[in-house]
């Protein structure tokens, strides 16, 4: 396991935690806080990696999310608009931008995994589990460059590489329901 992989996986643990402990076993939508999250935490070594090498500014660090999720469908949707949001900031010049949606996906794709172990159909639950470890593996890729690689081009050229495998997998998990 790689460090980076390792780095993301113990983001997804804490956010699991973090659920856990935060009562998020009612059944309802996921919505997300518009605080600019600055408060009430730490940045000098933030997700196990150090994050003063570049500006706060730019995005937000709010971590008051509803990760309650009604489908794995619903699921879909969510990463469909994040993986929207972080196309948008890498269209733009912007990787910067597309940090925090990158973080967010991850705690997404713990709900997705969570989904995924209580599928009954053994086949469902085959595909949503391969289309939720691409999108692992997609989206690590992408995080490894925002913490790894100073040059935006790469960065984007990192992100560019896997949009359409993003995407399969995206479709592969709205196809399940």
């Amino acid at each position: 396991m790689t460090k980076s992989r390792f780095a993301f996986g113990l983001t997804l643990l804490a956010a699991f935690a973090f659920t856990s402990l935060s009562g998020c076993d009612k059944a309802s939508t996921t919505s997300v806080s518009e605080s600019s999250g600055e408060e009430g935490h730490d940045h000098d070594d933030h997700d196990g990696h150090d994050h003063s090498e570049h500006d706060h500014s730019a995005h937000d660090h709010g971590d008051e999310h509803s990760h309650d999720f009604a489908s794995i469908v619903e699921i879909a949707d969510e990463l469909t608009a994040l993986n929207t949001d972080i196309g948008k900031h890498f269209g733009e010049g912007d990787p910067e931008g597309a940090h925090d949606p990158l973080h967010h996906v991850g705690e997404v794709l713990l709900a997705a995994e969570q989904w995924v172990a209580k599928m009954d159909d053994a086949d469902k639950k085959a595909k949503a589990q391969a289309a939720v470890d691409s999108l692992l593996d997609d989206f690590t890729a992408v995080d490894d460059t925002m913490h790894e690689v100073d040059d935006v081009s790469e960065r984007t050229e990192k992100y560019d590489s896997v949009k359409d495998s993003i995407q399969k997998s995206i479709d592969e998990l709205k196809g399940l329901e």
